[in-house]
């Protein structure tokens, strides 16, 4: 869909950018709207499995990712790995979460849902004259992720998981499929994805599995904390592992 003004596209020095995102209709309108202001040459519409060959064909400065869904985010770590130079703009961010797994992608400026296609005009020029765009909400909690970070240590990461996470982190340590935890929290199982990966970006962990001795870890302290607490205690022990993580809560 590579737009052109006068002349050919050796002759157009525009910014080369692509819109990435899994809903065709939702890429389509954001690089239709782009187009049409006319500041960028578009070079594509296209899911996060295509990027890769869009990157190999055109010299792509700019990357429009929906990161509002785990795969557009996993498309945009894949870009900074195949293409370092490439500045990667974040739409569509319903939550600081979500703005935290993009950030730790390689996203280099935020626009949230309610941003218009002006807003990724002008996020499009301030990154690429090395001025980040991110939102102050975001910005607080990139600056507390840092000093989380920095400080981590006693394994204390697990206490700001949310509920939610908490109780999904407990039924993988169960050994549950996602199917299997969508249907005993009745979720669908792409709402469970998402919060697995959530909860691997917050436990800074690189697979699934290591969920499960992340979270043993947590059990343990937790038990051990309870234990002094007489009855308390031994009624938490006594409790399922997915009970075990609410009733520590």
């Amino acid at each position: 869909m590579e737009q052109h003004r006068n002349g050919g596209a050796c002759d157009d020095t525009r910014p080369v950018a692509v819109v990435v995102s899994e809903v065709l209709i939702y890429r389509e309108g954001i690089a239709a709207g782009l187009a049409r202001i006319g500041d960028l040459r578009l070079v594509g519409a296209i899911s996060a499995d295509a990027l890769p060959m869009a990157l190999a064909a055109s010299p792509v400065q700019i990357v429009f990712v929906d990161i509002s869904r785990s795969c557009s985010r996993d498309a945009a770590r894949a870009a900074r790995a195949l293409a370092p130079q490439v500045q990667i703009i974040g739409f569509g961010m319903t939550s600081e979460d979500e703005g935290l797994a993009g950030a730790e992608a390689g996203v280099t400026a935020f626009v949230d849902h309610d941003g218009t296609i002006e807003d990724l005009n002008s996020a499009a020029k301030r990154v690429l004259s090395g001025v980040p765009v991110c939102p102050p909400r975001l910005t607080t909690r990139l600056l507390q992720r840092v000093a989380q970070l920095a400080g981590r240590g006693g394994g204390e990461a697990d206490a700001h998981l949310t509920r939610r996470e908490r109780e999904i982190a407990s039924l993988v340590e169960e050994g549950l499929s996602n199917k299997e935890i969508a249907c005993t929290l009745n979720i669908s199982p792409a709402t469970v994805k998402n919060h697995v990966h959530m909860i691997l970006d917050k436990l800074n962990l690189s697979r699934r599995r290591m969920i499960a001795l992340d979270t043993a870890v947590s059990d343990r302290r937790s038990s051990s904390v309870a234990s002094g607490r007489g009855g308390q205690g031994r009624r938490a022990q006594a409790l399922p592992a997915g009970w075990r993580a609410e009733a520590g809560a």
